[in-house]
């Protein structure tokens, strides 16, 4: 039988298929904003800011789809409090495989956006895919922003770079205007 789709479920799928889409889309001529250039030693080319439902439903997706099978997928986080979940929920457990699920432990990066910064020390990422809520940041345009210049790399010749932003809500139900 197809796969139950709850209320509660249908807006972050349908967020992850929509960063799904624009990922694999071709780059706009410009940039969103100052792109700072790409490490040539950077480990990952693809960064999910922010893991919470939506990003870490998008982490598991992009690592499974064969479209980024050959690219490393780092989210970040403020902290490690839920890093064991999230590498519960977005890596296999079990199967017989053992060489993809290494594989796959292997492409998956789980860092704090302070350990990012640092390590990183300005180099930046192909690909950036903003997840996370407002309610985490005291300035939330200026997070956004940050992600933008700080962790991106920009549009480049190559034809090369996206910067996604994402929003998710609850389905809400319209009774008389509210």
């Amino acid at each position: 039988p197809p796969p139950i789709i709850t209320r509660t479920m249908a807006p972050h799928l349908l967020s992850s298929l929509l960063v799904l889409i624009a990922l694999t889309a071709p780059s706009p001529s410009t940039a969103f904003a100052t792109p700072q250039p790409i490490a040539p030693t950077a480990q990952s080319d693809l960064a999910i800011v922010g893991c919470g439902v939506l990003g870490t439903s998008l982490c598991k997706q992009l690592l499974n789809h064969p479209k980024f099978a050959s690219r490393t997928i780092t989210a970040i986080t403020k902290s490690k409090s839920r890093h064991d979940a999230i590498r519960d929920r977005v890596l296999p457990t079990n199967g017989d495989d053992d060489t993809a699920n290494a594989e796959m432990e292997e492409r998956f990066v789980l860092k704090t956006m302070d350990e990012i910064l640092e390590q990183y020390n300005g180099h930046s990422f192909k690909d950036v895919v903003f997840c996370a809520p407002p309610s985490g940041f005291d300035d939330y345009p200026t997070a956004v922003k940050d992600a933008a210049t700080q962790l991106w790399s920009g549009t480049n010749e190559e034809g090369g770079g996206s910067f996604v932003f994402t929003s998710s809500g609850g389905v809400y139900e319209g009774i008389d205007g509210e």
